[in-house]
């Protein structure tokens, strides 16, 4: 009829505490662009309503004319420093390895960056924590494209 044995106070399971050790760690590995920012030592920019202008060019360096391929136009509320973490923390893909950045004044150049393209140069200039462009130009096959992004913040974001 009644089970005396749940009434028994359990042991202490001594894996309790690497178990607890375990979930920690696993949540910070789920979340790394929030660490990553805090080491993070490229550009910084200011969370809010972002414009962003993208145009992906065909380049022709026999006649110096690049054919527009496509533009695309979008708002968006965004921390583009997050996307700047991504950037400068490109993976090696293959045998493509990233190059850490060249620094001068208000620029970034990638010599070599790893990205879904394949092999980009890229070069983020800056102008301030609320306006940038960056250039991508793949550097490898037969097709070379530059991809050009210029973003604005246009204003804060709505709660």
């Amino acid at each position: 009829m009644f089970n005396v044995r749940r009434l028994e106070k359990r042991p202490r399971n001594r894996w309790t505490p690497l178990c607890v050790l375990i979930a920690v760690a696993a949540s910070a590995l789920c979340n790394p662009a929030a660490a990553k920012t805090d080491q993070f030592e490229g550009p910084r920019f200011r969370k809010g309503v972002w414009h962003f202008v993208r145009k992906i060019e065909q380049v022709h360096k026999l006649s110096h004319a690049n054919v527009l391929l496509a533009q695309q136009e979008s708002t968006r509320c965004v921390d583009p420093t997050l996307a700047m973490v991504h950037t400068f923390t490109s993976p090696d893909v293959g045998s493509c390895r990233s190059d850490k950045p060249r620094i001068t004044a208000g620029q970034y150049i990638f010599p070599n960056r790893c990205d879904f393209m394949g092999p980009v140069r890229t070069e983020i200039t800056v102008e301030s924590d609320a306006h940038y462009t960056e250039v991508n130009e793949l550097i490898a096959g037969d097709f070379p494209r530059k991809e050009t992004v210029v973003a604005r913040r246009v204003g804060d974001c709505g709660n």
